[in-house]
């Protein structure tokens, strides 16, 4: 089984030094802040899909500045993990280690890197209806 993040990709994310995470609250900034990453040489970014205009930054930084190394964080769904790699994410983060969006990760091609955390904990309580809002 091949690895879930390319090594060829994480060599070159590595050499970049630092990854800019990104929260954009309007599509018609993300151009415009990723241009001024690459001018600054930070060459790896990842747009967090925490706003409604995530998906539509991360497209538009993709076909406007494709020098740089573009992901997609806050990956929360398998959705999410389509949506991205249709976007044209170079990789995907996910907060938590939910069985199916690795498992969407690997069927989609993307890249992808998670974190244990708090919410892995929470994501697994969620899934199993043992998590109450409020």
């Amino acid at each position: 089984m091949s690895p879930l993040f390319d090594p060829e990709l994480g060599r070159r994310i590595s050499d970049c030094g630092i990854v800019a995470v990104l929260i954009l609250d309007r599509v018609e900034d993300a151009v415009q802040v990723a241009r001024s990453l690459v001018a600054g040489g930070v060459n790896a970014i990842e747009v967090t899909f925490r706003t409604p205009a995530a998906l539509g930054a991360l497209t538009e930084i993709r076909a406007e500045v494709p020098e740089v190394i573009a992901g997609a964080g806050t990956i929360l769904t398998a959705d999410q993990v389509h949506l991205a790699k249709e976007a044209g994410a170079h990789f995907g983060v996910a907060p938590g280690m939910n069985p199916r969006v690795l498992a969407a990760a690997r069927e989609a091609g993307l890249s992808a890197h998670h974190h244990t955390s708090v919410e892995a904990f929470r994501q697994a309580l969620s899934a199993h209806g043992l998590l109450r809002d409020g």
